[in-house]
């Protein structure tokens, strides 16, 4: 997986942090099923950015992954 870049450092941080948190919450499944869960919030992150207008991009970006939730409760069924 490509990692996104953002212009701000915030939305940077932001970022890097959901993501952290996704791979942590994935880390009992398999490679192959981390990468494509990855794969699919990072698709849905880039597409996001891409679709949203106004407001600056660190609001954008909260905003996205609060529509997508914590990945600690929308990844909780893959931990059983």
């Amino acid at each position: 997986m490509k990692a996104l870049n953002f212009e701000q450092s915030a939305s940077q941080k932001i970022y890097n942090d959901y993501i952290n948190r996704i791979k942590r919450t994935t880390a009992t499944l398999t490679k192959e099923d981390r990468h494509d869960v990855l794969l699919e919030f990072n698709s849905h992150i880039y597409e996001g950015m891409k679709r949203e207008s106004g407001g600056s991009e660190v609001d954008r970006l909260l905003k996205l992954t609060e529509n997508l939730g914590s990945p600690e409760e929308v990844l909780k069924p893959c931990n059983r």
